[in-house]
């Protein structure tokens, strides 16, 4: 199976008690095959929803298990020009869709999300999407 980069978006659907079983099964999943990725930018926005430092610690811990894609400096650069060609053909997406999009194909992986931008870059670049 190939790696697959999870977008903050699924890790909500996962950590909330009542978030969608769906899910929470294919993340679960994921974790168990070490197939699970993220990235800088996913890492920060799943930290940032933290209430309390015990919860900080938490993720902290469990998020250190997993595949870590970098952001090079190299990458900026090219999520300028995904972001470039999306633009002309009259599709605008938030930086940090653009740029979570960009890691993953950057590292040859699938992005698994519960976010409307995600199909839109994929329809325009080589981005995959993760489909259970």
């Amino acid at each position: 199976m190939p790696k697959v980069l999870i977008d903050t978006s699924a890790w909500v659907e996962f950590f909330r008690a009542d978030g969608d079983p769906r899910y929470q099964q294919v993340i679960g999943r994921l974790l168990d095959e070490d197939d699970a990725a993220v990235c800088g930018a996913t890492l920060a926005e799943v930290l940032r929803g933290a209430r309390t430092d015990a919860e900080y610690r938490e993720l902290t811990d469990r998020f250190s298990s997993l595949i870590y894609f970098p952001m090079p400096e190299t990458l900026w650069a090219t999520m300028g020009r995904h972001g470039s060609h999306l633009l002309r053909r009259g599709v605008t997406v938030p930086t940090m869709d653009l740029l979570i999009a960009t890691v993953a194909m950057e590292n040859h992986a699938a992005v698994l999300h519960k976010d409307r931008h995600f199909p839109l870059i994929a329809r325009h670049t080589a981005l995959r999407l993760f489909v259970s």
